[in-house]
């Protein structure tokens, strides 16, 4: 449909370009073009145009994507990672950095608690023999906070310990600035409104 919307019919010329510096494939009429858009017919006989990409060569400006936003305009398709798959293959490639360097594992715990989960995660983490640190413990009840900062040994001077509501922590720039970019979330369950206790 996209396609389609763009003006891209079947039996009509087309080129495929990379802008340079970014991660964006434009798909673009052209009478020029050394590529053809195809067609799919449904047993209904309405008929929808193909485009054929498949080349890994054409395909390595957006490689190791699972997911792409595909803008449309007239007689162009911009191809380009999703902010959010960008933002996942970073994450994976500075964890591995890390991994590869043996440097600890940035943590944060969400919705934390007393910390019992984040206590197990880098338990577990610890058994696989991998160094983690606690950067960001957040709880919006200040007694569970007390409590993961007298006995939780996972938060310490390191660890930037809030009270704070998980839509204000969302969009708290000053607040994300400073912990700077986590490789793990861990978040708990947001229990005080749903537990008997």
């Amino acid at each position: 449909m996209a396609a389609q919307r763009a003006g891209f019919l079947p039996g009509m010329k087309f080129t495929l370009e990379g802008v340079p510096g970014t991660r964006q494939l434009l798909v673009r009429l052209s009478p020029a073009g050394e590529r053809t858009v195809s067609r799919k017919t449904y047993s209904s006989g309405r008929e929808v145009p193909v485009l054929d990409i498949n080349s890994a060569q054409d395909l390595a400006v957006l490689q190791g994507c699972e997911v792409v936003r595909v803008l449309v305009t007239p007689g162009t398709l911009v191809l380009s990672p999703l902010a959010s798959e960008q933002r996942r293959q970073r994450r994976l490639k500075r964890a591995l950095t890390r991994l590869r360097r043996r440097e600890p594992l940035r943590t944060a715990g969400i919705c934390a608690g007393a910390g019992i989960l984040s206590h197990a995660v880098h338990a577990g983490l610890a058994d696989a023999q991998v160094n983690s640190q606690l950067v960001l413990h957040n709880e919006l009840r200040a007694d569970l906070g007390e409590q993961a900062l007298a006995y939780n040994e996972l938060v310490g001077a390191h660890t930037q310990v809030l009270q704070m509501p998980l839509q204000e922590l969302a969009f708290d720039e000053t607040v994300l600035q400073t912990v700077a970019e986590v490789d793990l979330v861990e978040v708990g369950l947001p229990c005080s409104g749903a537990s008997l206790a």
